[in-house]
């Protein structure tokens, strides 16, 4: 492991956005979220986050038939001590 003072041609110092301790860039990789971790800090993007969903297919026939609603209708109820003449 190169030390992070040394001077190598073409490699510079990076700052983890994960814990901020100073690499080497050749040390460095790039998450899917865009920042910039060390090497034995890198975690690969989950599975989960890729589930593309499946669409549904369309019934071809309705679920319920096209027949006219059933009227109820509205019917008194006897309650002791009504008088049902009025209705």
């Amino acid at each position: 492991m190169a030390r992070k003072e040394k001077a190598i041609l073409g490699d510079y110092n990076m700052t983890s956005d994960r814990n901020g301790r100073v690499y080497k860039r050749s040390e460095m990789r790039k998450e899917w979220t865009g920042n910039w971790v060390h090497k034995s800090e890198w975690e690969p993007k989950h599975p989960q986050l890729v589930i593309i969903p499946r669409v549904e297919k369309i019934a071809e026939q309705p679920a319920r038939s096209e027949d006219d609603p059933l009227f109820i209708p509205f019917t008194p109820v006897a309650m002791p001590g009504d008088d049902l003449d009025e209705y």
